[in-house]
């Protein structure tokens, strides 16, 4: 009975480790299942004792394919992403604890004797619980470690069928070692090395997994920002056409004023004035609104997106100074306001009362440094974590490129920002703050 009951804690703590392994790596999609079948694990592995009946090598093999397989299903069952990331993930768990206890073993045999180890079963007990425990310890840790770093991605399919490659002949190679040992006790230093070796050499592979769904993000970051500039590109040479036009018939419209200024000054024949003043009235001046920071895509972004928060019912008050030399080049002011200004924009129009939406934006310079703010309300909390906000969206890849964007941006200018959240009062703000340049 105490052998069964010190078999199923084994058990438990194995299954824990490729639990704790998987949410390393990816999420799961069945959270509110995830205890259960954590047990149901467990509970199939407790027939493990059924494989006894095989003697030798099948029985080894077929013992281990089990195993292999009830925790490749668990994985696969409870985690998003295909079988081969499953398998993947099972084999580098199941390698990691072997080596982990190829290691203990090691130690054990090289402090008492295969004959004191028979004589003492707490010794066993010992060496047979502290591995295990040690090796669920470290993989909490790295999934602590991992959790705490925002906008993961998951490697790709070629990084985990080279884990998979890795992991499945290591597995049986540990093996192998530890049946040396325990055939030729003598053998214990040599086990030792080769598996602090083997411990090194897996422990990388966790990071270097890490290191793989962190180039895969940071590609599609610069994918995303290069698209985003492009399209910024098109959309300020747009914005700079209409903005030309609009200036062009604004000063059109006052000349023409002048004219009827005039023509009234002169006492002209009022048929001659009506005649006039209805050709004017036949011509469609759009609204303009009027801003010159002496900054031309500043002026251009305003002049486009005032009104439009403006028709979504939404206050926009804004202190801009001459922005002659503010210290960024257009292509990337271009992408910082139209992104920042647009979430704002998207994050007021979430408001279900207009009164409540506001947007309050100032840009000035200073003779060390140049200062852009913007503040806006919200509807719902934000959550802001590493000086980034978690987006609420449910396609996370998918969103939250717009603030990346804006920060390689500031970044590459040499600036700084900082995100914060005023909870009490609903109120969003990102502060930039930039070098000037010196002559």
């Amino acid at each position: 009975m105490g052998d069964l009951a010190l078999s199923l804690m084994l058990i438990s703590l194995e299954a824990l480790i490729t639990f704790f392994l998987a949410l390393s790596f990816a999420s799961l999609k069945r959270p509110k299942q995830a205890w259960w079948v954590l047990l149901l694990v467990v509970l199939l592995l407790a027939l493990e004792p059924l494989f006894n009946i095989w003697d030798g090598v099948v029985g080894s093999i077929l013992h281990t394919l089990y195993v292999l397989l009830i925790y490749t299903s668990m994985v696969h069952f409870l985690f998003e992403g295909s079988i081969l990331k499953a398998m993947s993930i099972e084999m580098l768990a199941a390698l990691y604890t072997s080596v982990i206890e190829a290691l203990f073993t090691a130690i054990l045999f090289l402090i008492y004797s295969l004959e004191e180890q028979q004589a003492h079963e707490v010794i066993s007990y010992c060496f047979a619980f502290m591995p295990t425990l040690i090796g669920l310890g470290l993989v909490i840790l790295f999934y602590r470690w991992r959790s705490r770093r925002p906008f993961q991605r998951e490697p790709d399919m070629t990084g985990w069928m080279l884990i998979l490659l890795f992991s499945i002949p290591s597995y049986f190679e540990i093996h192998h070692l530890a049946l040396t040992l325990w055939y030729d006790p003598n053998a214990g230093w040599l086990c030792f090395i080769l598996s602090i070796l083997l411990m090194f050499v897996c422990v990388g592979a966790f990071f270097l997994l890490d290191y793989s769904g962190r180039r895969q993000e940071a590609d599609r970051e610069n994918t995303a920002l290069r698209q985003n500039l492009k399209l910024e590109t098109a959309h300020i040479e747009s914005m700079t056409s209409r903005y030309t036009q609009q200036r062009a018939q604004t000063h059109d419209f006052k000349n023409q004023l002048a004219v009827l200024r005039d023509m009234a000054r002169r006492n002209v024949p009022q048929a001659e004035f009506s005649a006039y003043l209805d050709s004017m009235l036949e011509i469609d001046i759009p609204s303009v609104l009027y801003i010159n920071t002496h900054r031309t895509v500043v002026d251009i972004v305003m002049s486009e997106k005032v009104p439009v928060a403006k028709e979504k019912g939404i206050d926009f008050q804004f202190q801009l100074d001459d922005l002659t030399d503010f210290p960024m080049p257009d292509d990337a002011l271009v992408v910082v306001l139209t992104n920042l200004i647009d979430n704002a924009i998207e994050a007021c129009g979430k408001i279900p009362q207009a009164a409540d939406r506001h947007i309050w934006m100032r840009m000035k310079e200073e003779k060390r440094s140049a200062l852009m703010c913007i503040d806006n309300t919200t509807a719902e909390p934000v959550v802001i974590r590493d000086n980034m906000v978690q987006t609420t969206k449910e396609d996370t890849l998918a969103h939250g490129y717009g603030l990346k964007n804006v920060a390689a941006m500031i970044e590459r200018s040499g600036g700084m920002y900082f995100i914060e959240y005023d909870a009490a009062n609903k109120k969003f703000r990102f502060t930039a703050s930039l070098p000037m340049k010196t002559e």
